[in-house]
């Protein structure tokens, strides 16, 4: 699994993918306002593949997903990721008529979720030690009596102080809404093989057995990975010695979900 937090390290070998799916249908997603949801989201699908470049990635996902009658018209829906750009959809024995997307709010999720709330709890744990600290020198200050160390508050404070800097400059790198998703739905032209699965839907609700074999892809901005050289050296009595170098990918990924079993390919462009 690859979380979608800090960079993870793929040191075995890498595969070049020089070509993807055949697209049917393409489709940029700005964001927009967010609607309200009268029906529960669909989950975000973790990718059977992804493929990085040093700027960008492309996920593809593969399986069933469930045909629901939407508008009077038999549809799927998928969910994506917000900054999710260049849908591209095929599916087995049906055709698309029509798509519409949508802004809405789903669940965070991920690690990089968890820890963005991490931080910013730790955040709020430091300031409120801070402003006891300050307080502490205040009431040391009316009266010296009282035998409070002031300098020494002051130093921890201010060390105190360096940590919350440092959280919230980390803080910047995270996304900062990792609720945002884009709902997109597509209303199906009954084929031959599909009118069977459609007989079974009663209503709005999907029904046992009414699904649609489904492979899409779309592209993530801010993943990334890069190249990093490990070089050890090994001196030998005799003035010799052997140099080890070795070469690692670093991968990063913003997705605001989690990749469970996704192979991860390399692209240098």
């Amino acid at each position: 699994m690859l979380p979608s937090t800090c960079a993870s390290t793929i040191n075995n070998g890498v595969t070049m993918l020089k070509h993807c799916l055949p697209a049917l249908f393409l489709l940029a997603f700005p964001l927009a306002a967010s609607a309200a949801q009268e029906d529960p989201l669909p989950q975000l699908a973790s990718p059977a593949r992804a493929v990085l470049s040093p700027s960008l990635a492309t996920l593809f996902v593969r399986g069933s997903i469930p045909v629901e009658m939407i508008g009077g018209s038999p549809s799927i829906r998928i969910l994506l990721p917000a900054n999710a750009a260049d849908l591209q959809i095929k599916l087995e024995g049906a055709q698309i008529l029509r798509m519409t997307q949508r802004a809405v709010i789903g669940t965070p999720d991920g690690g990089l979720s968890r820890e963005r709330a991490r931080m910013e709890k730790e955040i709020a744990e430091l300031e409120g030690r801070s402003k006891a600290i300050l307080a502490r020198i205040e009431y040391g200050a009316e009266d010296i009596s009282r035998g409070i160390d002031i300098q020494a508050l002051h130093v921890e404070n201010a060390g105190i102080k360096k940590q919350i800097k440092t959280l919230q400059e980390t803080l910047k790198a995270y996304p900062e809404s990792m609720e945002r998703r884009t709902l997109v739905t597509a209303a199906l032209a009954e084929a031959a093989s599909f009118k069977k699965q459609a007989k079974a839907l009663a209503g709005p609700t999907v029904q046992p057995g009414a699904s649609i074999e489904a492979e899409y892809s779309y592209k993530i901005p801010d993943c990334s990975w890069r190249p990093e050289y490990n070089i050890a050296c090994s001196p030998q009595d005799d003035g010799k010695g052997t140099i080890r170098v070795r070469l690692e990918a670093v991968v990063q990924q913003s997705s605001c979900f989690d990749w469970d079993g996704t192979v991860i390919q390399l692209v240098t462009t």
